[in-house]
């Protein structure tokens, strides 16, 4: 394996190889496509053969996750066959790398993370385009469903220690607008676009996807994808796609995909077992390669080139920002000097194999111990067949004055045979660092939410070093979907999100917020799971010490159970359900121009709640003054109703019954003058 600078061409960036009186790039050129084409093949063909024996191991634990977890590598045909056997023998299989490995995915995704970005500056109009683009950020999250496509990316990884993601950018995705007809127009005619048919076009879209690792190709001297010269990844479509696609090339394009389904492992998986031959009619299709090389001084941004069927179809400047690879990558354990890192079902492999070895010979011994081996003396004319397990079997034989037929006794088998079977269960999670509370199972005696709590986080620890290296790739991935915005969006977008109150707000996105915007970082820790159990119990504990309080100072027990999460109870809510639904009405017809008068029945101190916390948002501040007044003056009623409600009616000193000053007024100011406007629920005098 070459190292930088040593026997890599590409090193250097391309700046000093070649002639130094023309080259200003290691790479051929664009007309030269002949050497275009064998350079790609070459460096495809090359990161294959030096990964030959980790894509062994790669196929073997594929198998091992699915289930076939007897076969072996041949490395000389490059496929799996199922290990000789003879009839009698028993293989039992009790994949328990599966839900292992589904626990662990769960870790890494149970929490949708939190993409921040970060302002250009702290000026306020900064601050609120980096806001914006952080619903775009979820936007394109729940858009795209990550979700999905991260599950499918982190199975990779936890078969080949490499899960792929690569972004693109689609110009058949998107919103669809209406745009002026211009093919109608004739040459060198002016006619008003206003006049023109409009046609439907789509404006296209950033989208995710996720590559099978067999597919992925990478400079064999990096050891991370930042420090990589070149990566690219290889796909397979029908030759008559691939020329609808390219259709000036179309001619040049032919099949090829014989010799390289062959080699493709992931795909070999999709259409066999692991043992036996692919049976696809492979004869019409075609390889897609592509490929990335980063700047040099003939490309500032980057070369992308694409091959189909060997046929030069693109090559062209990078279209990604920055001379950026479209790839984010998912590592399960580091192996030092090499790119490629141990998976997590290999790590468990070894115990899963003795496993179902151990479990397999149980079976074998307790079939003969349940039907013991037959002595049958030579002469006696008992036949092979007559010798069965059936209850009452009768067995007929000639007397030969011995004993012609005889069951031998069964075998017990031994009593270290079961401990032998959890040693190996025990040590295939400690291997992948499952314990009992990730599982889903108390330990003996453990009860205590606190305590649970602590223990998910002594087993999480563990696999810290996982968790941070994925917050690190799914940040790049957020940092890499603000770059492709930045570059690719020319028009205002509009888009929709789930609000608070569980509403669907619609924004809107302007080019200028995306031009304030200038990185993507991940909340630390905002994707490790939280233990709803823990949660509740510390909830609980606050409200029996009384610090879950109402502004009325008195114990909030509906505040206490949502942060509780009893989202399942609806009898809980219900009470509130028709007060929270008119109030959020109410801010609809005033953010409308509607003045609505509150009711004496309506829950007075829910609907100033909600009312505040809209008068909060950015979304009111750009009302004009006209509407903010709608809505002061609600609140204000809802404060005069409360006061009367609770006998502060009387005038600030006035003497109640039992002779003691009244309480002051809510509003505050001194007596007789005019009552100073609320602070502690509007935030603040207007």
């Amino acid at each position: 394996m070459p190292h930088p600078g040593q026997g890599n061409p590409y090193a250097d960036g391309g700046l000093t190889a070649g002639k130094k009186n023309n080259a200003t790039s290691a790479l051929p050129k664009k007309a030269d496509k002949g050497a275009v084409s064998a350079l790609v093949s070459k460096l495809f063909s090359e990161s294959r053969n030096l990964r030959r024996r980790e894509e062994g191991n790669w196929y073997i634990d594929a198998r091992y996750l699915a289930g076939d977890q007897w076969v072996i590598w041949d490395p000389k045909r490059l496929s799996l066959s199922v290990r000789a056997k003879k009839h009698w023998r028993i293989r039992q299989t009790i994949n328990h790398l599966r839900p292992a490995i589904e626990v662990l995915i769960n870790v890494l995704t149970q929490r949708q993370p939190r993409l921040n970005v970060v302002p250009a500056s702290p000026d306020p109009e900064d601050r609120h385009a980096a806001r914006a683009c952080e619903h775009m950020l979820a936007y394109l999250w729940r858009e795209q469903g990550i979700e999905d496509t991260l599950d499918e990316a982190l199975t990779w990884m936890a078969v080949t220690s490499r899960g792929i993601m690569k972004v693109s950018w689609d110009m058949e995705a998107g919103p669809t607008v209406e745009l002026p007809d211009f093919s109608q127009v004739p040459p060198g005619a002016e006619i008003d676009p206003e006049l023109l048919p409009t046609v439907s076009m789509k404006i296209g879209e950033i989208t995710t996807q996720a590559i099978p690792t067999f597919n992925f190709h990478i400079d064999p001297a990096a050891t991370s994808l930042k420090k990589a010269r070149w990566c690219g990844d290889e796909s397979y479509m029908h030759v008559e796609e691939a020329r609808l696609r390219w259709p000036k090339l179309a001619t040049t394009i032919s099949p090829d995909g014989g010799q390289d389904v062959w080699y493709n492992y992931a795909r070999k998986l999709m259409y066999e077992g692991g043992a036996r031959k692919t049976s696809e009619d492979i004869s019409d299709t075609v390889t897609i390669r592509e490929i990335y090389f980063r700047p040099d001084r003939k490309y500032p941004n980057g070369r992308k080139i694409t091959l189909a069927g060997g046929a030069v179809v693109e090559d062209m400047e990078s279209p990604f920002p920055d001379g950026e690879f479209p790839y984010v990558d998912f590592l399960a354990y580091r192996n030092p000097g090499s790119y490629w890192g141990q998976s997590i079902v290999n790590l468990g492999r070894n115990a899963q194999t003795s496993f179902n070895r151990a479990r397999s010979h149980f079976m074998e011994l307790m079939n003969k111990t349940g039907n013991p081996q037959w002595m049958v003396a030579k002469g006696a004319g008992v036949t092979r067949t007559a010798l069965t397990d059936e209850p009452g079997s009768v067995i007929y034989y000639n007397p030969i004055g011995i004993t012609p037929v005889t069951q031998l006794p069964g075998t017990q088998p031994p009593p270290g045979w079961n401990q032998l079977m959890n040693m190996d269960l025990q040590d295939m999670r400690d291997q992948l660092g499952i314990m009992d509370v990730l599982r889903g199972e108390n330990p003996a005696g453990v009860r205590a939410g606190r305590s649970i709590a602590y223990l998910i986080e002594q087993n999480l620890g563990r696999h810290g070093p996982m968790i941070k290296r994925f917050e690190r790739s799914i940040q790049s991935l957020g940092q890499l979907w603000l770059k492709m915005a930045q570059k690719f969006y020319e028009e205002d977008r509009t888009f929709s999100i789930l609000g608070s109150e569980g509403r669907i707000e619609v924004l809107r996105l302007k080019t200028a917020d995306l031009k304030s915007s200038k990185d993507v970082i991940v909340a630390t820790g905002s994707l490790l799971p939280e233990s709803r159990a823990a949660r509740q119990d510390f909830v609980l504990e606050l409200y029996r010490n009384g610090l879950i309080m109402d502004e009325a100072g008195l114990p909030d027990t509906k505040r206490a159970l949502r942060l509780m999460e009893y989202t399942s109870e609806p009898e809980i809510y219900e009470a509130d359900t028709h007060d929270r639904n008119w109030a959020l009405e109410e801010n609809e017809r005033m953010g409308a121009g509607q003045q609505v008068m509150p009711e004496a029945h309506d829950n007075h101190p829910l609907h100033a709640e909600i009312h505040v916390a809209f008068m909060r948002t950015s979304r009111f501040r750009g009302l004009p003054p006209q509407l903010k007044a709608l809505y002061r003056q609600h609140l204000d009623m809802h404060i005069q109703i409360l006061q009367g409600s609770m006998g502060l009616e009387r005038a600030p000193g006035e003497p109640e019954e039992g002779g003691e000053p009244a309480a002051e007024d809510m509003r505050g100011g001194g007596g007789g003058g005019a009552p100073e406007p609320r602070t502690d629920l509007r935030g603040g005098p207007e």
